[in-house]
């Protein structure tokens, strides 16, 4: 019984979905394919599947293909399922017919293509192709030129559609290499009989059998080989499939035509192991790449937070990841908040530094929206779901973050333009290996050889080394609390000659202590004055004097009602300036002072009304990090407190006077790292800002994730931001030499591969077995190192 096809995409069903349309049962292959279906019913655009299969005759194989996508241009379909930015739109298709990280580099190749195609990202454990294109551009002709370079792109319309997509490409790979494998088991047998001295009778049957056998290989097995070559010359950029495709081409038809004639120049053997082969080792390949990336990405930051979610009045234990909208979840005092939600049970505080900046508790109740990442402080909560982990605040600022590691660095650069000539260098090789046997020895040596270096040398490796590599190291700084918007940095620390350290939140803890208080006018008064002025600011000494001034008044049980202000401003490195009601002006400024402490003034109407001292306490481990830093880097103190509180620090951490700058405006920070372009600057989030975006590497360890990653390339979620410094630069050297180790076994591989088919020592069925070899040898190296770095870190 034939198979079902879809009733939109015409593919067959592999998993049905059905739904009654318009009184009639249809059946689709997917999500996606239901959900297309019934847009365009409602929309009375129907029409379009007659287009395809009324006119079909009439129009071209080009304009079928377009048909086919023409819905993706319908203005219904794009306001439902199209993203916009900026009059940028963005869409997601699943690719079908990847089969290994080379093919990162055809995709990625769109933008050069198609000039309104801003940037194409594929991501590898998803087979998941995401698109930023000019609204001037149709979506259908997007997925035509998709089709044209060897692959078929679905349109994902929702979630869950990658996985379904995803299971019935495995399913039919699966199928692909049991066929493969059925037939060639046969005409193993039926060649082992041959080379055994079969009688001759015999011999021409099981020739002839082996012929049969080997036609399902060669016109099922074999079409990926086929496509991807097909596509490769419509589009112009070489494939490593094409030499195969040729090796195949040439191999049956000369086998075929040796059949006929009664020669002995049969390969359906070779062939049919090579197809076998070949397949299978890229199977095995593409699921190992994708159980490491799919375990190895940006959200690895959060979906390991455990979460307890409430099923008929049971908790049950559960990640962040799994859990879905209105669903309720329990989480108890010291527990990192799952997901973004409502409160329907409980009261406590919560502590919202991931996402605001702020450290001081913030007063929950039942009704009150709570962020996924922030700490349930006190007591235990039960939440309302509102979105999922990858939908909520967390997750949209990791999904920005992930968007930037699209960026080549020149490693991959190079990577890419090596692979790209690789190709025309294989054939050329093969060419030349092919006359000159084919005139010194025989037709068959020659063929043979020129197969046998085909198969052996193959990019692959070449291709995914770095993009994995740096995938992996990327998420493994993740999880350690190090998150970097551009994999780029990691590149560019390998660079960077010099460190500049402003000296709060990075040196030291950044949580001062009140030395001592001048009072020149009401204590409490001033106090509440300080509160109001430091409320909404971010740096850390705010942070400070905010919970020095709530603890003072809740110790004295009274109630701190901030003073209300006209107008605020604050201007870093200078303090805060706000004008009442009154006219009257109030301002926080900091203040030359002899002693070794941050001193500011607190005034009225330029009145002076209290002068404040305030301490730091350096990190214990500062003075041993920064001397391993030294062995590499020019270590710089770069600080807007006063000269002596800077010359303090710098003589308890040994730097040296000319390296130790104080009373720095942030515009005096940012010139001195401009004359230093190899920099690194490590820094607040946002009153460093200015800085830390002019070095070549800018890293904020302070505020909120958000706020610190649009001017800096790294954040530290994490207090002590010289080890997440030092993790950094480890990380950053291991995987250039791991990509650097890889990328030079792989070429010495293939040029011993390239030898040894040559001078006839290897076999096609030798090369179709150690082939693969290179890639999972390159894939384990970069999953071992990493994983050995992570644990050293």
């Amino acid at each position: 019984m034939p198979k079902e096809l879809c009733d939109h995409c015409q593919e067959k069903i592999v998993v049905s979905f059905e739904e009654k349309i318009a009184g009639e049962v249809k059946r689709f292959c997917c999500n996606g394919c239901r959900t297309v279906y019934k847009i365009l019913s409602e929309n009375d655009l129907k029409d379009y599947y007659k287009i395809r299969e009324g006119r079909s005759e009439s129009i071209s194989q080009a304009n079928q293909k377009e048909a086919r996508f023409k819905y993706l241009d319908d203005e219904e379909f794009k306001k439902k399922f199209l993203r916009s930015s900026e009059k940028v739109l963005q869409f997601s298709f699943y690719i079908e017919g990847v089969h290994c990280a080379a093919c990162l580099w055809v995709l990625e190749k769109l933008p050069e293509l198609n000039p309104n195609i801003i940037s194409a990202r594929l991501n590898m454990s998803t087979s998941t192709l995401s698109i930023e294109f000019n609204e001037s551009a149709n979506l259908s002709e997007i997925a035509v030129l998709i089709t044209q370079l060897g692959y078929y792109p679905h349109p994902l319309l929702a979630e869950i559609d990658s996985v379904q997509l995803k299971k019935q490409e495995t399913k039919r790979d699966v199928i692909r290499i049991a066929i493969a494998f059925f037939c060639m088991g046969n005409i193993m047998l039926f060649a082992v009989s041959n080379y055994l001295g079969a009688e001759p009778n015999l011999k021409i049957f099981f020739d002839i059998f082996s012929g049969i056998l080997f036609l399902p290989i060669l016109f099922y097995s074999s079409t990926p080989f086929f496509l991807s070559a097909l596509g490769s010359i419509r589009s112009k950029q070489l494939s490593i499939d094409l030499p195969i495709a040729l090796a195949l081409i040439m191999g049956s038809v000369l086998s075929y035509y040796s059949l006929l004639i009664g020669q002995h120049h049969i390969y359906f053997d070779t062939l049919a192991t090579l197809v076998f082969l070949i397949l299978l080792s890229r199977f095995l390949l593409k699921a190992s790449q994708q159980s490491s990336l799919t375990h190895e990405n940006i959200y690895s930051f959060a979906s390991q937070i455990p979460a307890r979610k409430l099923e008929e009045g049971n908790a049950k234990e559960t990640y962040a990841r799994f859990i879905k909208i209105n669903d309720y979840v329990e989480i108890h005092a010291g527990e990192t908040i799952p997901i973004d939600g409502v409160i329907t049970q409980g009261t406590s505080s919560t502590n919202n530094a991931l996402i605001t900046g702020e450290i001081n508790p913030i007063e929950v109740k039942s009704g009150d929206q709570v962020f996924s990442g922030c700490i349930n402080n006190s007591a235990t909560l039960v939440v309302k779901a509102t979105s999922t982990l990858e939908k909520s605040e967390l997750g949209k600022a990791l999904k920005q973050i992930e968007k930037g590691w699209q960026g080549k660095t020149s490693l991959m650069r190079l990577s890419d333009k090596i692979t790209k000539y690789f190709v025309i260098l294989q054939l050329l090789i093969a060419v030349i290996t092919f006359i000159y046997f084919f005139y010194v020895v025989d037709f068959e040596t020659a063929y043979l050889r020129a197969l046998t270096l085909i198969i052996i040398t193959c990019p692959c490796a070449l291709g995914f080394t770095p993009p994995l590599t740096l995938t992996i190291a990327l998420s493994k700084l993740a999880k350690n609390g190090i998150l970097v918007k551009d994999e780029r940095v990691l590149e560019n620390i390998n660079q960077c000659q010099d460190i500049f350290f402003d000296k709060t939140g990075t040196l030291t803890k950044g949580n001062f202590q009140i030395i001592k208080w001048e009072s020149l006018s009401s204590r409490e008064e001033e106090e509440r004055l300080l509160y109001s002025l430091e409320e909404n600011s971010k740096h850390p000494i705010a942070k400070s004097l905010r919970q020095f001034v709530i603890k003072q008044w809740n110790d004295q049980n009274k109630k701190l009602i901030p003073i209300q202000f006209k107008k605020i401003e604050e201007i870093p490195g200078k303090g805060i300036s706000a004008i009442n009601e009154n006219g009257d002006i109030f301002e926080i400024k900091p203040f030359g002072s002899q002693s070794a402490q941050t001193s500011f003034s607190l005034s009225k109407n330029d009145q002076v009304l209290a002068n404040i001292y305030l301490e730091d306490e350096i990190y214990p481990d500062a003075k041993a990090i920064l001397e391993e830093l030294r062995s590499r880097f020019n270590t710089y103190l770069l600080s807007g407190d006063n000269e002596s509180v800077v010359k303090k620090v710098g003589t308890q951490l040994n730097f040296e006077p000319d390296k130790s700058f104080f009373s720095k405006t942030p515009q005096q920070k940012m010139e001195i790292i401009k004359s230093h372009p190899l920099s690194i600057m490590v820094g607040d989030g946002a009153n460093d800002a200015v800085a830390i975006n002019s070095a070549l590497v800018g890293v904020a360890v302070s505020n909120s994730m958000d706020l610190s990653l649009r001017a800096s390339h790294v954040y530290f979620n994490q207090n002590n931001s010289l080890q997440s410094l030092k993790k950094l630069i480890i990380v950053a050297n291991e995987t250039e030499r791991i990509i650097k180790r890889n990328v030079s076994f792989s070429l010495i591989y293939n040029l011993a591969g390239v030898y040894l088919a040559i001078i006839g020592v290897i076999t096609p069925l030798l090369a179709a077995i150690l082939m693969p070899l290179s890639s999972f040898t390159v894939l384990a190296s970069s999953l071992f190192t990493t994983k050995r770095m992570r644990n050293n870190t």
